[in-house]
C-alpha cells in the first residue's frame, strides 16, 4: 500500500493508525514493471542464494523483468476493473453488501372486555402499516406467541406515603409521560394498574412500558464481560396482584425493562386464582383485577419517566414468512440456488435436501472453508438471496436431483420502508376472536435499507484484513457496522474506556459509539441510536466478534453544536443568494457526521475546529475572493477570533443554523 505523494502524513503509518488520527485512506499500491522485477531479483539471496547472475541478460533476470511487465498489466487491469466486479471477486471471497434489515415495532392487542378466556394470537400473525412515504402496505408479524387477557387498563393510580393520584389520563394521552412514583421514590411507594376484562387473564399477563428517553441519547447497553461493571445500585420492585381481599406476589417469566431501566415487555406468571377486588386506598367505584408494583428497597439513580404502560404488548419486526418454498438453480452453477424473496432476515432460513432418503435438514453457517467433505452445511447471502453449497471438500457436495432443496421456511423483507410512525400499525391481516384492534404506541425503530455497492467495494479489503474477529479498534469499528437488526452507519472504538465514565481507564471494557443513519428534515437533531440498536450492537459485538471476556459498551455519541458566522468578500456580479446558498450547504455537509471531514466520509472523533480550514473552505468556492471575518460558536460559546477549537477525544460535531454575510468586491 502507498499513500497519495501529495499526502503529508507519509506511508508509514498504519491504516487502523491513520484512520483513528482522521488521515486520509491510501490508496492501492501501483508499481511499474520494473519495480516488480527489482522486488523479485532483491529476494534471491532468500530464496536462490546458489543463483548469482553475472550479465543483465541472466535467463533468471530475463524471467524477473518478463514477471515484471504482466504482474504490471495485471494489476492495471485490477484497478480498472467495475464495481460490479469488484463486488463478484469480493463475494467470492465470502464477502457482500450488508442486507436490508428489518424494523420492530412494539404492538399492543386490544381484547374485548367480554371475552370469557384469554385469546392466543400465535408467533407471526401478520398485521399492516402504511408507510410514511409511498402506497405500498408494510406487513409486519409478531415474534412471540402471545396470551392476550380480556380488556385493558383501566385505571392507572399512584400510591405514595404522601398521597395518591390519578394517571389514568396521562397513561391514555399520547406524548405524555408521567412518574409512577413522583420525583423522590420512597420505599412502600407503588403503581396500581386496574384491569376491566370480564374473564380470566390466563397463566401470564404481558404488560408493554414505554420508559421516556433522557433527553440527548438512551442508557448505553451492554454485554459480556467477567466481572460486573461499577454501577450504582438501584430500586428492587416486586410485582403482586390483589386475589379479592388479599395482596399475591408475582415473579416476573421475562423482564425486558430491567427494572424499569429501559422500555420493553414484562411477563408476569399469575397463580391459579386471580379474582376482582377493590383496594380500600383506592377511591374508585366497582371491583378490577388490580396489580401492584411497590418498591421494596434500594432507590432509582434518578426517577424513572414512564410513555404509557399497555396490556397484551408483544414485538412485531417488518417481513413475511415464506414455506415449502423449491429452490431454483442460479445459471448453470450447481452449487448454488436461489430463493424468490430478498432480503432474508438473519438464521430465519429452514433449509432442507432430499438425498435420496427424504429431506433431511441442513445447517446454515458463515463459511464453507471450516468443514468437511460430509458436513451437510451451506452459505447464505441474505441479499441476494443465494444459497451457496460445499465442493466436496469443503463441506458436502450438494447432491444431483429435481426440486429436492426446499425451504421449510424462511422471512424476508426489510429496509427503511418498514419505519413507520406511531398509530399506523393497525391493520390486522386475519381475524381472531375477540381481538378488536391493534395499534403501536411508539414508531418502530431499525429498519435500514441494503448497502450500496460502492461502499461494500470500499470496506471489503479491510475485511479480508480483519478475518472476521475484532482485536484492534479498526477491527471493532468495521465488523458491527454489519450487525444484524441495528440501524448503523458509522462506530468509533474506545478501548478500555466506559462511554459515561471516559477518564478513567477500565481493563477488559471496549466502548463502542454508534452513529446512526441521519434523520432528514429541518427540526432532525443529530443522529442518535435508539434503545433497539444499541442492544443489539453490544450483543452481537459480544457474542460473535470480541474475545471471550471482553465487556462490550454501546452508547450514543457525545455531540457538540457548531455554528459558523463568516463575511464573504464576493466577486463583482456575483448571485449572492445562489453563493450564500452554496456556502452555508457546503459548511454543514463539511461539519456533519456521517458525510463530513476531508475526505467526505465523516467529521472524525475528536477531530477539532480548525480556523484556517474553514477559511479554506469558504474560499474554494470559485466566486469569493476574501473571507474578512469567521467566528464560531460551539455549544452556545463563542470562540475567540483566528483560534481553533478542540473538543471531546471521542466527540463529534452538529452543524447548526449558520450565518453568512456577503460583501461585493469594490
Amino acid at each position: 500500500m502507498s499513500t497519495d505523494p501529495k499526502s503529508k502524513q507519509g506511508s508509514q503509518l498504519p491504516l487502523s493508525v491513520g484512520k483513528h488520527l482522521g488521515l486520509r485512506q491510501p490508496e492501492p499500491y501501483a508499481p511499474r514493471a520494473a519495480q516488480i522485477a527489482k522486488a523479485v531479483l532483491n529476494r534471491r539471496e532468500s530464496f536462490a542464494p546458489l543463483w548469482k547472475p553475472s550479465r543483465d541478460n541472466d535467463p533468471g533476470v530475463v524471467l524477473a523483468y518478463i514477471f515484471g511487465d504482466l504482474a504490471q498489466e495485471v494489476g492495471e487491469r485490477i484497478r480498472e476493473l467495475p464495481e460490479k466486479a469488484r463486488i463478484e471477486h469480493l463475494r467470492v471471497a465470502g464477502i457482500g453488501p450488508r442486507p436490508a434489515t428489518p424494523a420492530q415495532a412494539l404492538v399492543v392487542f386490544e381484547v374485548t372486555p367480554t371475552a370469557q378466556e384469554p385469546v392466543v394470537i400465535p408467533q407471526g400473525f401478520r398485521l399492516g402499516a402504511r408507510p410514511a412515504s409511498g402506497d405500498q402496505l408494510v406487513v409486519f408479524e409478531t415474534e412471540r406467541t402471545l396470551l392476550a387477557a380480556p380488556g385493558k387498563i383501566a385505571e392507572v393510580w399512584e400510591v405514595r406515603s404522601t398521597g395518591i393520584r390519578a394517571l389514568t389520563p396521562l397513561n391514555e394521552a399520547p406524548e405524555t409521560s408521567f412518574q409512577p412514583f413522583g420525583l423522590r421514590p420512597r420505599m412502600g411507594d407503588a403503581l396500581y394498574l386496574g384491569l376491566d376484562g370480564e374473564g380470566p387473564p390466563g397463566a401470564t399477563l404481558t404488560l408493554g412500558i414505554g420508559i421516556t428517553r433522557p433527553l440527548g441519547a438512551p442508557i448505553p447497553a451492554s454485554e459480556g464481560g467477567v466481572d460486573p461493571l461499577p454501577t450504582p445500585p438501584g430500586a428492587e420492585l416486586a410485582w403482586e396482584i390483589l386475589d379479592g381481599t388479599r395482596w399475591l406476589g408475582v415473579e416476573p417469566v421475562r423482564d425486558e425493562t430491567s427494572q424499569l431501566g429501559k422500555s420493553g415487555v414484562i411477563e408476569l406468571k399469575l397463580p391459579d386464582s386471580f379474582l376482582p377486588g377493590h383496594p380500600p386506598e383506592v377511591p374508585v367505584e366497582g371491583d378490577l383485577r388490580w396489580l401492584r408494583l411497590r418498591i421494596v428497597s434500594g432507590s432509582f439513580p434518578e426517577p424513572p419517566a414512564l410513555d404509557f404502560v399497555r396490556l397484551n404488548a408483544v414485538f412485531a419486526s417488518a417481513g413475511q414468512t415464506v414455506r415449502d418454498e423449491v429452490l431454483t438453480p442460479v445459471s448453470d452453477e450447481e452449487d448454488r440456488l436461489r430463493l424468490a424473496h430478498t432480503p432474508i432476515h438473519d438464521r430465519s432460513l429452514m433449509l432442507e435436501v432430499d438425498s435420496g432418503g427424504g429431506f433431511q435438514p441442513w445447517t446454515e453457517v458463515d463459511e464453507l472453508s471450516e468443514y468437511g467433505a460430509e458436513d451437510e452445511v451451506f452459505v447464505l447471502d441474505r441479499q441476494a438471496g443465494e444459497v451457496t453449497f460445499g465442493d466436496g471438500l469443503h463441506g458436502k457436495a450438494l447432491p444431483r436431483g429435481f426440486r429436492h432443496v426446499r425451504a421449510r421456511t424462511y422471512r424476508w423483507g426489510g429496509g427503511a420502508a418498514g419505519a413507520v410512525k406511531a398509530e399506523a400499525i393497525k391493520s390486522m391481516l386475519g381475524s381472531i376472536t375477540f381481538v378488536s384492534g391493534v395499534s403501536n404506541p411508539r414508531p418502530s425503530s431499525g429498519g435500514d435499507d441494503g448497502e450500496p455497492l460502492s461502499e461494500t467495494a470500499r470496506r471489503g479489503p479491510e475485511l479480508i484484513r480483519a478475518h472476521g474477529r475484532a482485536v484492534l479498534p479498526s477491527d471493532y469499528e468495521l465488523l458491527a457496522l454489519s450487525v444484524p437488526g441495528a440501524r448503523v452507519r458509522r462506530i468509533h472504538a474506545m478501548p478500555g474506556r466506559h462511554p459515561q465514565m471516559r477518564t478513567a481507564l477500565i481493563p477488559g471494557v471496549v466502548g463502542l459509539l454508534v452513529v446512526p443513519p441521519a434523520e432528514s428534515g429541518p427540526q432532525s437533531g443529530p443522529p442518535t441510536p435508539d434503545e433497539q440498536t444499541l442492544r443489539a450492537v453490544a450483543r452481537h459485538v459480544s457474542r460473535e466478534l470480541a474475545p471471550a471476556g471482553v465487556e462490550i459498551v454501546a452508547a450514543a455519541p457525545v455531540y457538540h453544536s457548531v455554528r459558523i458566522e463568516a463575511q464573504v468578500r464576493l466577486a463583482a456580479g456575483a448571485d449572492r443568494g445562489a453563493v450564500v446558498t452554496r456556502l452555508l450547504e457546503d459548511l454543514d455537509g463539511y461539519l456533519h457526521p456521517l458525510k463530513g471531514g476531508d475526505e467526505g466520509t465523516g467529521w472524525p472523533f475528536g477531530g477539532a475546529l480548525r480556523y484556517d480550514a474553514l477559511v479554506r473552505r469558504l474560499l474554494q468556492d470559485k466566486e469569493v475572493v476574501a473571507v474578512p471575518r469567521l467566528s464560531m460558536v460551539v455549544d452556545g460559546r463563542r470562540v475567540p477570533l483566528c483560534q481553533d477549537r478542540e473538543i471531546g477525544e471521542h466527540d463529534l460535531l452538529w452543524p447548526e443554523e449558520h450565518l453568512i454575510l456577503p460583501l461585493e468586491e469594490r
